[in-house]
């Protein structure tokens, strides 16, 4: 023990780091929300910076587009504080002006779908980063996400073509079971196969928006194209579906409660008591939603990417290795 500087004795060397992969277990649906919680803590200002530049355009669109629809249905739906409200035959404007609000609507959801993907990709490259211990910053994010734009994007579109397709096939089917079989007093065989219908094209295009949910995800941690992606999220979440429902599900519910009542009392106080009497309701109300929606957004692509991460290991016991990059493909064989 001796050789140490000025006569003192040396301190035996440091143990060298393992090299073997650390082992990672499968979250419960708890175990799940709660990772996710810890990495959005640890990386906020991160992912609110990031949810700024890419979301936030959409989601004023959207604001306004809601809007739109609330002014355009006015006219037409009376008597809302009543018992009983009363829809009047719209003029043609207002037929016009509830069309085009509704078509606003329906391109505010293509944008928000859109950039809501690229904003998935750096979610889940700030999870995947946290994962490996490294440092999280809105820069890293913000060009994975652009650097990652295009199959982000092309999986969110087929995925959305592929369930809007279902949904519309479902349509149609109960349609033709109408005419084929006429309902006689507001009931009949007709009108209960197309609810059998109904009920199954529900369940078919839940199923399969569970079943591509990981696909931004999977983009930001793996090498692989739209499809790929596409194709990799749903081996992922096949034997789990439900369980990813679950989660899915009551992370939803939470942030629109949260969401809601957040609004509510933002609305209340100052909308009602500052903004109105100004003349300045509307664009509060407006500022108000895409600024709630905003700070929420981030949580759930931070789920996704855990429960992403979790299918790994349960998939394909995925390990984290000492020294890898983030966005190393974990596949076995790769």
């Amino acid at each position: 023990m001796s050789g140490g500087p000025l006569g003192w004795p040396s301190l035996p060397p440091e143990p060298a780091p393992d090299p073997r992969p650390a082992e990672l277990r499968p979250l419960s649906v708890g175990g799940v929300i709660d990772v996710a919680v810890r990495i959005m803590g640890r990386h906020v200002v991160a992912l609110l910076v990031l949810a700024t530049i890419i979301q936030l355009p959409a989601l004023l669109i959207d604001a306004v587009a809601q809007q739109h629809v609330t002014d355009a249905l006015l006219p037409v739906v009376t008597g809302l504080e009543g018992p009983e409200p009363t829809v009047r035959e719209p003029t043609p404007a207002q037929w016009d002006a509830i069309v085009g609000a509704f078509g606003l609507v329906g391109a505010s959801s293509i944008v928000g779908m859109l950039l809501g993907a690229l904003a998935g990709v750096g979610a889940a490259t700030a999870v995947l980063a946290d994962y490996h211990g490294q440092p999280v910053r809105a820069a890293m994010l913000i060009r994975a996400s652009i650097g990652r734009a295009l199959p982000a994007m092309g999986a969110a579109f087929l995925s959305t073509l592929a369930i809007l397709a279902v949904i519309a096939a479902g349509i149609a089917a109960a349609i033709l079971l109408l005419i084929l079989f006429p309902a006689a007093d507001g009931g009949g065989l007709g009108v209960f196969l197309a609810l059998v219908v109904g009920v199954a094209t529900t369940v078919a295009a839940v199923t399969l928006l569970v079943r591509l949910a990981l696909t931004s995800a999977v983009v930001a941690g793996e090498r692989v194209g739209a499809l790929g992606a596409i194709r990799r999220s749903w081996y992922l979440t096949g034997q789990h579906t439900w369980r990813t429902f679950a989660i899915l599900l009551v992370v939803t519910l939470a942030v629109a409660i949260i969401g809601s009542m957040i609004v509510q009392l933002l609305a209340g106080v100052l909308t009602d008591m500052v903004a109105a009497p100004l003349g300045l309701g509307r664009i509060s109300d407006v500022l108000i939603a895409s600024i709630v929606s905003l700070v929420l957004s981030p949580i759930g692509g931070v789920v996704i990417a855990v429960i992403a991460l979790d299918l790994r290991v349960r998939r394909d016991g995925w390990r984290l290795t000492v020294g890898a990059t983030p966005n190393e493909d974990p596949r076995p064989g790769h």
